[in-house]
């Protein structure tokens, strides 16, 4: 600035211009016409502007200037009057800025005399609960942009509304203000909004076990406070902990749980639930085939006199899985060895998968793999396409032996 000395019109208006308005413009004495409207601009108006004697067009408005309008601006005395159209003139309007100073209100009503209606003046929204215990309302945003305070907007503003309704509790209805679909538009003044809630009602939740001797299911929390052992208001997240007895595994869920958290959000109504659980594999041999071994689509069927019980899956699909669930300690698997087949992990509840390479030279029937001896009890298994070998693109189940 300080080589800009002769420059007499300085026009940035409509730039995008943010930041605030540098103290060196004062240097710049020569200037008649300083143009920095409608821009992004924040901070107090310089006092080092009263240095701009010979200004007669100065245009601040439309920004987001905000606090005392100083004392020196009465020295701009040849700003041009309110008659005067662009570029001269005295425009402050549309931003945030106040005036307490009655020289400096009077100079105004005459260079810019709509300055302080046309001022973004920042208004309070308070939020309130009713009754208290039953929420705590928030909007957003949480203020204006060039407010100073949270819960302080300019007229206009559209403010979105959350009742943060409590558990126990049913939100009502807003009342105070126009609020439609949780929206409510500033109007000119402070405003009190309050959101209205209602106590909810204690709702039964029924919890079953298919088959009853499948397993058992616990609630946490078992009710929500205020309710009897059981019932639930609107909204209450309940967790689930299912325990499959001996010989049964956890299926699936019907009645809204999410299977992959187990929860529910209790609904507004009374609600059953209920917990499905399949019948392990016990001691013995089993084909492929057999309807408690559970194949991805992926795997197909292939008959042949050598494969045990005449059948054998196989599937040239990676990550294509067979799941398992039995009861014992050890489990065997059946499989074909040969030059067209890879490798597949055989995983066993939460351990390390192992890897089984079905490559061999020549082709071998019925060959075996052996887990390692566990605790007798519930097991999952699952068998996983892991990887071809140069010769080969898949791999194959052919029963297993539980024992």
């Amino acid at each position: 600035m300080d080589y800009l000395t002769n420059l007499i019109d300085l026009e940035l208006a409509n730039n995008q211009l943010s930041g605030t308005i540098p103290i060196s413009l004062g240097n710049l004495t020569n200037l008649i016409l300083l143009n920095l409207g409608y821009n992004q601009i924040t901070g107090t108006i310089p006092t080092s502007l009263g240095n701009l004697t010979n200004l007669w067009g100065l245009r601040l408005n439309n920004n987001q200037l905000s606090g005392e309008i100083p004392t020196i601006i009465t020295k701009l005395v040849n700003i041009e009057d309110t008659t005067q159209t662009y570029p001269g003139g005295l425009r402050l309007g549309y931003s945030y800025l106040t005036s307490t100073d009655n020289a400096v209100r009077a100079y105004l009503a005459l260079k810019d005399p709509d300055w302080e209606s046309t001022q973004n003046i920042c208004k309070t929204l308070t939020l309130t609960a009713n009754p208290t215990a039953g929420g705590i309302p928030t909007a957003s945003p949480t203020k204006s942009s060039g407010c100073s305070a949270a819960g302080q907007y300019i007229a206009g503003e559209t403010i979105t509304l959350s009742p943060g309704t409590k558990i126990g509790y049913t939100f009502s209805r807003w009342t105070g203000a126009t609020v439609s679909g949780n929206i409510l538009t500033m109007p000119s003044s402070g405003v009190t909004v309050t959101a209205n809630y209602i106590v909810s009602v204690c709702y039964l939740l029924t919890k079953v076990a298919s088959p009853a001797i499948g397993g058992t299911i616990t609630a946490s929390p078992t009710k929500s406070s205020g309710c009897a052992v059981g019932k639930y208001y609107t909204g209450q997240v309940i967790t689930f902990i299912v325990t499959p007895k001996l010989y049964y595994h956890f299926d699936r869920w019907l009645g809204g749980v999410n299977a992959t958290t187990n929860k529910l959000i209790m609904p507004a109504k009374n609600t059953a639930i209920t917990a499905y659980f399949g019948t392990n594999l016990r001691i013995g041999t089993y084909n492929d085939t057999y309807a408690g071994i559970t194949h991805t689509s992926a795997w197909l069927t292939q008959i042949g006199a050598s494969y045990y019980g005449i059948t054998q899956h196989y599937t040239k699909t990676k990550a294509s899985t067979i799941t398992i669930y039995y009861t014992g300690k050890i489990l065997k698997m059946y499989y074909t060895g040969g030059r067209t087949y890879g490798k597949v992990t055989i995983q066993i509840d939460t351990r390390t998968p192992v890897v089984l390479n079905e490559y061999f030279a020549t082709t071998g029937y019925k060959k075996l793999w052996t887990s390692p001896t566990l605790t007798n009890g519930n097991h999952k298994a699952v068998i996983t396409y892991y990887a071809g070998n140069p010769t080969n693109t898949l791999v194959n189940f052919d029963g297993v032996v539980i024992q």
